[in-house]
């Protein structure tokens, strides 16, 4: 019984462990910065998101098209 339960705790701890490491480097992740060559700004998007499909500013969809 006791041999139970102090391996649930190991397991338990473990688990707690991995998904604390994983929000401390989760924060450290740096965000992608993009230029739109249209109107020129910059804007910052979290890099486990979906690549952007338009300029946040202007609404251009040929935002990283180089002219």
């Amino acid at each position: 019984m006791t041999l139970a339960i102090a391996a649930i705790i190991v397991v338990a701890a473990i688990f707690g462990m991995s998904v604390g490491l994983a929000i401390v480097e989760f924060r450290r992740v740096v965000p992608l910065i993009f230029r739109c060559t249209k109107c020129g700004v910059e804007f910052k998007q979290p890099p486990h998101r979906e690549f952007p499909r338009e300029c946040p500013s202007c609404g251009a969809t040929d935002w990283a098209l180089r002219t």
